[in-house]
């Protein structure tokens, strides 16, 4: 397994350009996260290639999008990948939202991590439009075992009156995700 990244500065076909690579060297797209972050493209993909393929030549067929998309992309194997009955899906969503300021993200996660959460994904974003910025903040986690809802809720709750925040869990549907 192995996985790519690529950052650089958005624009129409950064997608594209990249899966046309990998699917002409008969890689195989098994994961993916791709994101527009302030005015930059960030992407990250898991993917299996064929086993006469090289890291080196490989890396090469980048070539042409890094000179004309002016991408920063960068390849790298990875251990043995999970069977997907090992990875558990989230079992929660968490939405924090508030007026921007420094700490959100460090101070929410920071009380995950204490309590042995294991975030899956997270999203953030500032929304402006309004009097003032809004900052939204999206986990998906799953609770360790021995760990109830009511118990991570509780400190979340507490949490969000200290730093000054609205906190919401709600179970995930699977289907949505």
């Amino acid at each position: 397994m192995r996985v790519l990244t690529a950052i650089g500065r958005d624009q129409p076909g950064i997608a594209a350009r990249l899966a046309r690579v990998l699917f002409e060297a008969g890689c195989n797209i098994e994961d993916s996260s791709m994101s527009i972050l302030c005015g930059e493209f960030a992407v990250i993909l898991m993917l299996s290639a064929p086993p006469h393929l090289s890291d080196e030549e490989l890396g090469h067929r980048f070539d042409a999008v890094r000179e004309d998309l002016g991408l920063q992309v960068s390849l790298r194997h990875t251990s043995e990948v999970p069977k997907a009955e090992e990875v558990p899906d989230p079992s929660y969503v968490v939405t924090v939202a508030g007026e921007d300021h420094p700490g959100i993200v460090c101070r929410m996660t920071e009380l995950m991590a204490s309590q042995s959460v294991n975030i899956t994904d997270l999203q953030s974003k500032v929304l402006r439009g309004g009097e003032r910025p809004v900052y939204m903040l999206v986990v998906e986690i799953v609770l360790p075992e021995g760990l109830g809802i009511e118990a991570i809720q509780s400190e979340l709750d507490s949490l969000a009156r200290e730093i000054g925040v609205e906190v919401h869990v709600n179970p995930v549907d699977s289907a949505s995700l």
